[in-house]
């Protein structure tokens, strides 16, 4: 019998057998040197995993036959390690496997547990006491969160398929909403060196958003595999430069007995949009005592920057490509591209170049499921409306015309990108608003008129741009999904915009953008624990 059996990992199963067998072999081996080997060993390209999934799938409590596999003559260091599964990796992605076509729900629904879920998961060891801070924060309203932030930084990282001689701590808690959180961790060497550093954000779901067939999608997390199919691409394409503008995913994690997920992102250390231009709409708020003399603006070339790189961020959504429709691609919708969803990346080469916007939080993505004729019978937009009124989402998005109902699409994003430029050039958090002398009225969009919005009667700071970017604003933000352009329009009258004056593509960044809140653990830094 296997100790510890029956396990929920095929990595588990492995490990058992060929640790017993290199103790057996090597007595003198020390505990770290034999689980570094181990892993190696688990990277072999020729190693056939099938006995050990087999095992998991079995509930197996024997150990399963040593694989035809050389034990080393020597233990094997990190760097050999992390060699062996980056050329695993790389092997792989020239693979390039098509992703397999699951239905995200299976006919039976009388069956528990429910059909759209795993059949098997992870092992659950690193919980422990680590708190869910979205319940927490609901049970405890008014009272510190600081302490409990910080024994959530402990969690351990454990991601699908990890090296469990990685070195990753938590160093500082970023934001908590209703997701759930997210911070900062970092990779350590044997010297408290920081090699490495991450976003972990763990979703916390309501018990109904948790059991919603619709929040599923091939047996995982609708946000996972959204994640997933964009890596595909990322990998298969070879075009690291149209998939810049997208967050890179790094892996993930499934609780399924706590109801919580985990992913693992790449870390941007400028902020989010919302932060870098806070500072300008602040200047400009209503009552500001800054004269209107005094008040700076953000470069226009930057807000054209950032409008081309949502646009193709959005088509690589799409089309997967920024050009042209990739065979096989499933076209996703993002449904949330808002300022504090768009993140900086401050480059290397510091102040000469803009902040790099990257777009995140795919928590309301979607692809279609339903591939018939029949609208009574599609999941778009029935499934995806968020019935959310304030004017911060397309009319379509916020409500559904049950006798007459519009699909979610790009024009969807279209009008989105269309409210993060209106913030820029308003310098303004509102939703997009009639300017109407005194009090703005929120944008009734039914009885919206190109001539009412940046006017400047009201967000005065719009006085200070051309009309060829106004102009493409107010055509983003028609009430009518026909009305605005697609991408491939948008596309064009950008690059016409930017033909007719070449000073739109400069790139003259002031120093306001270049700042890094996280320069305390950059890489070759010495780690320095949080502290309770």
């Amino acid at each position: 019998m296997a100790k510890g059996s029956p396990w929920n990992k095929a990595y588990q199963y492995f490990a058992q057998t060929v640790r017993d067998t290199i103790r057996i072999r090597n007595p003198e081996w020390r505990k770290d040197e034999i689980t570094r080997t181990v892993a190696y060993l688990w990277w072999d390209p020729n190693l056939d995993r099938t006995p050990f999934v087999t095992a998991v799938e079995r509930r197996s409590t024997l150990t399963v036959p040593f694989p035809p596999l050389t034990i080393p003559p020597a233990p094997v260091s990190k760097t050999q390690l992390l060699k062996k599964r980056k050329d695993y990796e790389k092997a792989r992605d020239i693979e390039a496997p098509t992703i397999p076509a699951i239905p995200a729900v299976i006919a039976g629904p009388d069956i528990y547990p429910f059909s759209f879920r795993p059949d098997t998961w992870e092992s659950e060891s690193d919980i422990g006491d680590i708190p869910n801070l979205r319940a927490w924060d609901d049970q405890n309203r008014g009272e510190d969160p600081t302490i409990v932030r910080n024994q959530w930084l402990k969690l351990k990282v454990n991601m699908e398929g990890d090296d469990p001689t990685q070195r990753w701590h938590g160093v500082r808690f970023i934001a908590q909403g209703s997701f759930g959180s997210c911070g900062l961790f970092v990779q350590v060497d044997e010297n408290d060196v920081v090699q490495d550093r991450m976003v972990v954000k763990e979703n916390c779901p309501t018990r109904e958003e948790w059991n919603d067939p619709t929040q599923w999608r091939r047996r995982k997390p609708r946000e996972i595999d959204i994640h997933e199919r964009i890596e595909h691409g990322r990998r298969t394409e070879r075009d690291e430069q149209a998939f810049s503008h997208l967050v890179h995913y790094r892996g993930h994690r499934v609780m399924m007995k706590h109801r919580r997920f985990r992913l693992y992102l790449d870390l941007h250390s400028g902020g989010d949009l919302s932060i870098v231009a806070d500072d300008f709409f602040q200047m400009w708020a209503r009552g500001s005592i800054i004269a209107l003399h005094d008040r700076s603006t953000i470069p226009e070339p930057y807000i054209w920057y950032i409008l081309n790189t949502l646009v193709e961020a959005v088509c690589v959504l799409r089309s997967g490509r920024v050009s042209s429709q990739r065979d096989g691609w499933k076209p996703i919708t993002h449904c949330d591209l808002k300022l504090n969803n768009i993140l900086m990346d401050i480059t290397e080469e510091g102040s000469k170049h803009w902040p790099r916007p990257v777009l995140t939080d795919f928590g309301m993505a979607f692809y279609e499921l339903y591939e018939g004729d029949n609208p009574n019978l599609s999941d778009n937009p029935r499934e995806y409306v968020n019935d959310m009124s304030g004017g911060s989402y397309a009319h379509e998005q916020a409500h559904m015309n049950v006798n007459n109902p519009v699909k979610l699409n790009e024009k969807t994003d279209v009008w989105a990108i269309g409210k993060v430029i209106w913030n820029l050039v308003t310098h303004s958090k509102d939703a997009p608003a009639r300017e109407i002398p005194g009090i703005p009225t929120v944008v009734d969009m039914s009885l919206l008129h190109e001539e009412e919005i940046l006017t400047g009667a009201y967000y005065s700071a719009s006085e200070h741009y051309g009309d060829p970017l106004k102009e493409l604003v107010r055509a983003c933000l028609a009430y009518d999904q026909a009305d605005r352009p697609t991408l491939d329009e948008l596309k064009g009258r950008i690059e016409s915009a930017f033909t007719d004056d070449p000073g739109l593509r400069e790139q003259v960044p002031t120093s306001f953008f270049i700042y890094d809140e996280y320069k305390d653990w950059t890489r070759e830094t010495k780690y320095r624990p949080t502290k309770d």
